[in-house]
């Protein structure tokens, strides 16, 4: 992983992206809809890489500039 502090993304911020709940990201990370978060001690996070490629994945549907629908971009 080389993940600097600018590339890392915790939970509320990920929430604030896709536009859900904290509570949302908990129980997708529970389940598994979510990439492993790193860890670093007691904190959590996803890095730009990891959640641009999950979303890909996801078959969103794109804007005319190519940015996911639906989801604030950072």
């Amino acid at each position: 992983m080389d993940a600097s502090a600018t590339d890392r993304i915790g939970q509320t911020e990920l929430s604030r992206r896709l536009k859900v709940t904290p509570k949302t990201i908990r129980r997708w990370k529970s389940n598994g809809v979510l990439p492993k978060p790193y860890q670093l001690g007691t904190i959590e996070f996803w890095t730009e890489e990891q959640i641009n490629e999950w979303l890909a994945k996801q078959n969103l549907p794109k804007t005319d500039t190519g940015e996911f629908k639906g989801v604030a971009n950072a």
